[in-house]
């Protein structure tokens, strides 16, 4: 049987690391998780403004477009700067 040597300080800062590994781990999943949502609302605020200007506006063929086609929507929102 071979016995080593216990060595407290490398013990501690090993699960200090790992410690700290796990908390940046849930950090940056939380993070991404609060930076999809913000994206995912912005981009539906984006996409309501342009069907309510579409409306306004009496263009319910470019509305109906927009909606089964997202490169036509995509395209709109770029043209009118939304």
């Amino acid at each position: 049987m071979i016995f080593t040597e216990y060595d407290e300080i490398e013990t501690m800062n090993i699960m200090k690391k790992e410690s700290w590994d796990d908390g940046y781990a849930e950090g940056e999943a939380e993070g991404r998780a609060n930076g999809r949502a913000k994206g995912e609302t912005k981009g539906a605020d984006r996409v309501s403004k342009l069907y309510l200007y579409l409306m306004s506006n009496s263009r319910n063929a470019d509305m109906e477009k927009a909606m089964r086609d997202a490169d036509y929507r995509d395209q709109l929102l770029k043209t009118l700067n939304m």
